[in-house]
């Protein structure tokens, strides 16, 4: 697996309060198959919270000691980069995700934005390709799950939380998070952690969505899709694969009705 979505790096944001925290977290990861992980720790458009060299440094200290405990995993640095009105200040020196044309971005859970839009084609005409961080968790979404897929016909790539299948912020996000799977309107599931003690849930979502959806899509989202992004390739927007197994099923059953 490919966990896009972390806050792994020490003492940088909400996420790993110390280092052996994140070196806890990242065995963990390990353990459960993960290869390679993203640390996308939370980046705002302002003095007060855009400190990038305390960023690499951290990642740097991490990359050295996880080497050390060795851990095999590969971690590469990027960010989560909240859309507003401060980002039309300097586009220049928003990180993207590890040498490549991708950034992970998030908005208010309350509601986006007005200009959400020119705000996400400022950042597309430079070149970027945007994937939104859990869609899942936004009041708007949870209303309506439809509207995301103005989103995808704009090229904005969708990341689902696996912990948001689980339930793990509530029914409200879980049945959300379900209903766009299943119409395939999702193209990454990560696991947003924290690092926090708890369970890493990747590993488990990703069984998930294999017993109730298919294995190719689970697999989509958890490494085919993510490994596309490392490489900087294109991704496809329009993820169809939910109702291609709608319809091998009822060609099998119209196979086993003919025999």
């Amino acid at each position: 697996m490919i966990d896009i979505h972390t806050h792994i790096l020490p003492e940088v944001d909400d996420g790993s309060k110390n280092l052996e925290t994140s070196l806890a977290e990242l065995e963990m990861m390990e353990k459960a198959g993960t290869t390679d992980v993203i640390a996308t720790p939370h980046f705002f458009q302002d003095d007060n919270h855009c400190n990038l060299e305390l960023v690499k440094q951290s990642y740097n200290s991490l990359v050295t000691n996880a080497k050390k405990r060795k851990i095999n995993l590969n971690i590469h640095l990027a960010a989560e980069v909240y859309l507003n009105d401060e980002i039309k200040k300097n586009t220049t020196n928003i990180p993207f995700i590890s040498g490549t044309s991708y950034t992970l971005v998030e908005s208010s859970m309350q509601g986006f934005p007005r200009g959400f839009y020119d705000l996400a084609y400022l950042l597309l005409r430079n070149g970027r390709r945007l994937i939104l961080a859990h869609p899942e968790r936004y009041v708007a979404v949870i209303r309506n799950p439809d509207i995301v897929e103005d989103f995808i016909h704009k090229d904005i790539l969708l990341q689902i939380n696996a912990g948001s299948l689980l339930g793990v912020y509530g029914n409200s996000i879980k049945n959300t998070a379900w209903k766009l799977l299943k119409k395939g309107f999702a193209h990454f599931m990560a696991s947003d952690t924290h690092c926090n003690g708890h369970e890493y849930y990747l590993g488990h979502a990703r069984e998930l969505v294999a017993k109730e959806i298919s294995r190719e899509y689970s697999e989509l989202l958890t490494f085919t899709n993510p490994q596309l992004m490392l490489n900087n390739n294109r991704i496809d927007f329009i993820n169809n694969l939910p109702e291609q197994r709608e319809i091998s099923v009822i060609q099998k059953v119209i196979s086993y009705l003919r025999t």
